[in-house]
């Protein structure tokens, strides 16, 4: 059962894409929220089939992600125009989401510290660099921009930690 859902899903990330850099508003929109919720549906159907808890324990984070995608289709990320308050609850809901995935690495970790605390370090200095040159305009957010950095890093570092 799980095999259809991820070829679904992969088909739908790529098509995601594509409309993406085709500037397709519409269709973009449809098949990122598609994307998501399979993305979410692939979560409770390992927990259905494994029983293992860890996937019960991420359903907030693939929720909060979900929303979070939802949000950001509708500020119009894909011509970069951010219409407010969907790209901010969106950000808002991705970083919830990244915090929920952390506590949860943190515990499969037995909270040790590892190579987590220095990649997202070093995140947050390269975006911090990034808020300091000519090349991106941050505008009103660049300190959500380095904090949301900060958990990105911290949530891949964990990840690599658990491998």
């Amino acid at each position: 059962m799980i095999w259809p859902i991820t070829v679904m899903y992969t088909i739908s990330l790529f098509a995601t894409i594509y409309y993406l850099y085709q500037q397709k508003q519409t269709q973009y929109m449809t098949l990122k929220i598609i994307t998501s919720f399979l993305f979410l549906i692939l979560g409770a159907i390992s927990f259905a089939i494994t029983k293992n808890p860890i996937y019960l324990a991420m359903l907030p984070a693939y929720i909060f992600c979900f929303f979070g995608d939802v949000l950001l289709a509708n500020a119009h990320e894909i011509d970069n125009k951010l219409i407010k308050p969907y790209f901010t609850l969106g950000v808002g809901a991705f970083a919830i989401a990244h915090i929920a995935y952390c506590i949860e690495f943190a515990r499969l970790l037995n909270f040790r510290i590892g190579l987590s605390w220095g990649l997202s370090i070093l995140m947050m200095a390269i975006i911090y660099a990034t808020t300091k040159s000519r090349l991106f305009e941050y505008g009103t957010n660049r300190g959500p921009s380095v904090v949301y950095a900060f958990l990105v890093g911290l949530m891949c570092g964990m990840g690599i930690d658990l491998i």
